[in-house]
């Protein structure tokens, strides 16, 4: 390992803490090795395809171009600085592109491997990074495609990127098209992009529901809450009945039991008693609907 390698290993793990993506930020980065690295050139830049491994195990991935006088928040050695990759419109075009060819990228010890799903222009005319508090990094390309780049890389299959593939594959319509994926490839597979279609002003059905019914009791919408709420039932179950027809590995169809269909009338009669109470005993509308928010836990159960 070369003396710069070993200055901007340094250097990262002084300031890992400061990212917003790292995901141990109270214990710390510990110490960082290196785990594998290679170069790409896209549209005449170099890049460093840089893989590190922190002091509990876990494997990020920072893409990084060297820069003089970067104005950005980067990593400095004795030969230079580094920003990350990620700001660079040429880096985000060559990784479409990789997904677009189904292409390949060595690095010392495994490669990065384009997948494409479904074809789509990768020409960037505009590029805006997500500024949110999240554990990955998102570019939104052209207001039609939303790019995102996977920090700490998790191996094997990653359901991020399957369910929404197994959806769309089975017909159902209401999840973003997937165009493609690059994984890093060293014995296991990692995913570490994921190239969607961008839906504007898109609202999740649990949002949707909290809103429509915080507006509802509120006395500030005519809507009617019971179609709402239909609505919502209505592409759920056409989401489960396009994940009972997949045939992928880890769809396989279960069986309900009655024990199930019991502890969810429980759980039902349980949350419709605690709301009743809720509604006799108080008028402050923000309080109830904190209150509903706060059993979202069921949809899990």
């Amino acid at each position: 390992m070369s003396e710069d390698t070993e200055q901007l290993l340094s250097d990262i793990a002084s300031k890992l803490g400061n990212m917003r993506w790292f995901r141990e930020k109270v214990k710390g980065a510990g110490k960082v090795e290196l785990f594998d690295m290679g170069r790409v050139e896209f549209n005449g830049m170099s890049f460093l395809m840089l893989l590190i491994r922190t002091g509990d195990g876990s494997i990020y991935f920072i893409p990084l171009r060297k820069c003089d006088g970067c104005p950005l928040f980067h990593f400095s050695t004795p030969e230079g600085m580094y920003h990350d990759a990620l700001n660079e419109p040429s880096f985000v075009s060559g990784m479409l592109q990789l997904i677009l060819n189904n292409g390949k990228i060595d690095t010392d010890r495994g490669s990065f491997q384009g997948e494409i799903e479904h074809s789509f222009t990768p020409d960037i005319s505009e590029m805006r990074l997500i500024q949110s508090e999240q554990s990955n990094t998102s570019v939104v390309v052209n207001g039609r495609l939303i790019y995102k780049h996977y920090r700490k890389l998790e191996a094997g299959e990653n359901p991020d990127y399957e369910v929404p593939l197994a959806l769309h594959r089975a017909g159902y319509k209401h999840t973003p098209m997937p165009y493609g994926r690059i994984e890093y490839v060293s014995g296991n597979r990692h995913l570490c992009t994921s190239l969607f279609h961008f839906i504007q002003e898109s609202e999740d059905c649990w949002s949707l529901f909290t809103r429509e019914l915080h507006s509802y009791l509120s006395g500030r919408s005519d809507n009617d809450l019971i179609e709402t709420v239909r609505g919502i039932g209505r592409i759920t179950a056409e989401m489960h009945n396009a994940l009972s027809s997949c045939s992928a590995p880890g769809f396989a169809v279960k069986l309900i039991t009655r024990e199930d269909v019991a502890r969810w009338i429980g759980d039902v009669e349980e949350l419709r008693s605690e709301l009743k109470n809720s509604i006799d005993r108080s008028s402050d509308m923000e309080s109830l609907v904190r209150l509903v928010a706060s059993t979202r836990a069921l949809d899990h159960s």
